[in-house]
C-alpha cells in the first residue's frame, strides 16, 4: 500500500515585530514551529516544523 501524504493543520500569527509565527495543530494541541520574516517562507516552515513534530 503507498504511503498516505500527511495532512497537518497550521496557522499563521503576525507579529508586532513584523515576523510571521507558525503554528501547528499537534497532539498536544497547538506547537510553535517556526518564526520567519518573509511570508514567502511561511508553507515551509510548516511543512519542516510538522515533519518535526509528527516525526
Amino acid at each position: 500500500m503507498a504511503d498516505m501524504p500527511l495532512r497537518f493543520r497550521a496557522r499563521v500569527r503576525h507579529e508586532p515585530d513584523r515576523s510571521y509565527a507558525v503554528l501547528v495543530e499537534g497532539p498536544d494541541g497547538e506547537v510553535l514551529v517556526g518564526v520567519t520574516g518573509v511570508l514567502r517562507e511561511v508553507r515551509r516552515a510548516a511543512r519542516e516544523g510538522a515533519a518535526r513534530l509528527f516525526g
